[in-house]
């Protein structure tokens, strides 16, 4: 009897240990949803802004009219 509990002791222990591990682990490497969802919401803010003030992302609709519109 006292062989079963050392054994279930060693080994309850050691899966705790592993638990716990596996806990701090993903605690240290997940995002949550609404952490995703602000990081999209600034990528484009950051996007809109850049279109917007003629940065490297800003489009040139000079040439752009109803013919040419049409013809694409």
């Amino acid at each position: 009897m006292d062989l079963i509990v050392s054994i279930l002791s060693k080994y309850g222990l050691q899966a705790l240990a592993l638990v716990l591990v596996m806990g701090g682990v993903y605690e240290a490497f997940h995002k949550s949803n609404a952490q995703t969802a602000a990081s999209w919401e600034s990528e484009l803010v950051t996007n809109i802004d850049g279109f917007f003030q003629g940065g490297l992302t800003a489009r040139n609709f000079s040439g752009l009219n109803n013919t040419v519109a049409i013809k694409a």
